[in-house]
């Protein structure tokens, strides 16, 4: 089961891996750390198995709304990306690409700074990759991100509905 591997993966980071439920109760200071050790892993020249298990970890946080927020809008998320970018390794690429579907998809805010990240290029990118996996979770993250920037534009115009022509007419 995907829940087992996960949890076995908390004990395997070189780092404080924090329980979802105090993930997001952590203070700015050891938010600051946990970031600057995942980007060094991702930034680093550490084995591809070292990553997956962060990637599996990171996984289990973003199933958790305020968790995958909190990834999604800090560093983690523009590293993510870069390394998508950036990987020769297809299933590497596959499991990051999943990763920023499942990121998204939990959100419930994303902030204008993913939007100058380069994620659309980089995952239109992935629908051209070699590899079937790397291209079908590229298509689900990109459907992801289509999703809710389609449902935050809807969102923006009922909040201020376009001027209707008729507004004058009062009955």
């Amino acid at each position: 089961k995907k829940s087992d591997k996960v949890s076995g993966a908390i004990t395997s980071v070189p780092f404080d891996a924090f329980p979802v439920s105090d993930f997001v109760k952590i203070s700015r200071e050891q938010l600051d750390s946990v970031n600057n050790k995942i980007v060094g892993i991702f930034n680093g020249n550490t084995a591809i198995g070292e990553k997956q298990n962060v990637i599996r970890y990171l996984e289990m946080l973003s199933s958790n709304s305020d968790a995958a927020n909190i990834l999604t809008n800090g560093p983690i998320m523009l590293v993510i990306i870069k390394v998508f970018r950036q990987s020769k390794t297809s299933a590497l690429r596959a499991q990051l690409a999943s990763l920023i579907g499942l990121l998204i998809r939990h959100s419930t805010f994303i902030g204008d700074e993913l939007a100058n990240s380069g994620i659309l290029g980089s995952l239109t990118d992935g629908l051209r990759d070699r590899q079937e996996k790397v291209r079908r979770f590229s298509m689900a993250a990109l459907g992801e991100l289509l999703f809710y920037i389609s449902t935050q534009n809807e969102q923006l115009r009922v909040g201020n509905p376009p001027e209707s022509p008729s507004k004058d007419i009062r009955h």
